[in-house]
């Protein structure tokens, strides 16, 4: 169990740095969002891409990387990010879904912390810091 829990925190901080590649805070989907533009739908986009670190595992079970940052076990950790991708942005069309139909109320609010990681207020414009979004769903009783 030690190993999978590192190996998830191994994942998320490759998955935060991916994001500031080629996401970004506002829209971390905006990468897969511009599929959209070629008449394919994100989720298509990133089963695509899966598809295709499924195919490198496959070929790397029986021969060695040739690229030094390709081995193995960093194709593992993108295929795993893909999924809890493709999750995230299943779950978060499916919340935008309901707040369309009224029945979550979506609360976004601003985390903005400075160069040592300290939280500031939301309306801060200090931050040197990363800058994050979160929101607070509230359920409404219908």
């Amino acid at each position: 169990m030690r190993e999978t829990k590192t190996l998830f925190g191994r994942c998320l901080r490759l998955l935060e740095r991916k994001n500031d590649d080629y996401g970004n805070n506002v829209d971390p989907f905006k990468n897969f969002r511009v599929s959209v533009s070629v008449g394919v739908e994100p989720e298509r986009a990133i089963l695509v891409r899966l598809s295709d670190k499924i195919s490198r595992v496959s070929s790397l079970l029986s021969r060695k990387a040739e690229v030094k940052d390709e081995t193995i076990e960093d194709t593992i950790m993108d295929a795993i990010n893909y999924l809890a991708i493709l999750r995230t942005l299943l779950k978060d069309r499916d919340e935008k879904f309901a707040s369309e139909r009224g029945e979550i109320d979506l609360r976004w609010k601003r985390n903005i912390r400075d160069s040592q990681g300290h939280k500031l207020p939301a309306d801060s414009k200090d931050s040197l810091g990363p800058v994050t979004w979160s929101c607070d769903k509230h359920l409404i009783n219908l």
